[in-house]
């Protein structure tokens, strides 16, 4: 498919978001997960309908769709077969299609580097909305991803989130782990849930409060704090670089080494990212372990360095 999605440059604006009514929306909604299902592409919804789903009540104008990166080049092209038009991307990250003007965005990595994994697969739930039967990201992952995500432009993330947790049962075990990628956002998150008196386990507070200010015996932060702390920085940075606009890249201090790890699409992008690293850390050694992917023939992911 020639507009299928291994496009490095973006040679077009952004699709416009436009109200087409329920019934159309339904349908090309229902259109694209019946086809993702039929190729038996795993896929979670998430944006505005999983938010209505577990939270607030609330309209949206577009289909927000989370995959696997191996398989954003397979669900695309399945779309399009599916008689969806396939549109370009500013975003290495994100594909898109429209159908009957209904805008669908099939994302792969969500912002702090977070991808839909084994463990989030297993927790997907079937769930009945308006007439269909959908697969939705699970509501403890939203909570943490629209915590993440939450900024100036999208500040409705933030209040999706507090919906969720006022409006569904969480495994709040469950949670906690997955907070780990943003423990910070999600302690402010949770402190505002309880200040609006939602029902908020105080361990799980407790727990996230002691991952991030935990003191050491001398009374100073402990170190693995303040390692988060900078990592954290540094995935900022690569998501909001211009030179890289890279947020599937994570990083970990191991022995005296800043190891990165994850996936982009050209070598020059991978030398990018170690380079922005080096500028926040020049006294340590980057260890880069970040593989170069390219769609194969087949549209699968293929690892080329």
């Amino acid at each position: 498919m020639g507009q299928s999605a291994n496009q490095d440059s973006y040679p077009g604006e952004e699709v416009e978001r436009v109200d087409v009514g329920e019934e159309t929306f339904l349908r090309v909604l229902g259109d694209a997960t019946a086809s993702l299902e039929e190729a038996s592409i795993e896929y979670g919804l998430m944006g505005g309908i999983a938010s209505a789903v577990f939270g607030r009540p609330r309209w949206t104008l577009d289909v927000d769709i989370f995959l696997r990166p191996q398989d954003a080049g397979k669900a695309q092209e399945v779309l399009v077969r599916a008689g969806f038009e396939p549109k370009p991307s500013q975003h290495n990250w994100l594909r898109k299609c429209v159908k009957d003007r209904v805008l669908v965005d099939l994302s792969f990595t969500a912002k702090g580097g977070i991808y839909l994994d084994e463990e989030m697969l297993a927790r997907i739930r079937p769930v009945a909305y308006r007439g269909l039967s959908l697969r939705v990201v699970p509501p403890e992952d939203l909570v943490v991803m629209k915590a993440i995500a939450s900024d100036h432009d999208t500040p409705g993330y933030w209040h999706d989130a507090l919906g969720i947790i006022a409006g569904s049962d969480l495994d709040w075990d469950y949670l906690l782990r997955r907070a780990r990628i943003g423990p910070r956002r999600v302690l402010a998150l949770l402190l505002h849930a309880e200040a609006d008196d939602m029902v908020v386990p105080r361990q799980v507070i407790r727990s996230l409060f002691d991952s991030i200010y935990a003191e050491a015996g001398d009374g100073q932060p402990a170190a693995q704090g303040g390692a988060r702390q900078m990592l954290a920085h540094l995935r900022e940075r690569l998501a909001e670089d211009p030179r890289a606009n890279e947020l599937n890249i994570e990083a970990a201090f191991e022995e005296d080494a800043l190891v990165l790890r994850g996936r982009v699409a050209t070598p020059e992008r991978r030398e990018t990212v170690a380079a922005i690293a080096a500028e926040l850390f020049p006294s340590t050694r980057i260890v880069n372990e970040v593989a170069v992917i390219r769609p194969a023939e087949d549209g699968r992911a293929e690892t080329v360095a």
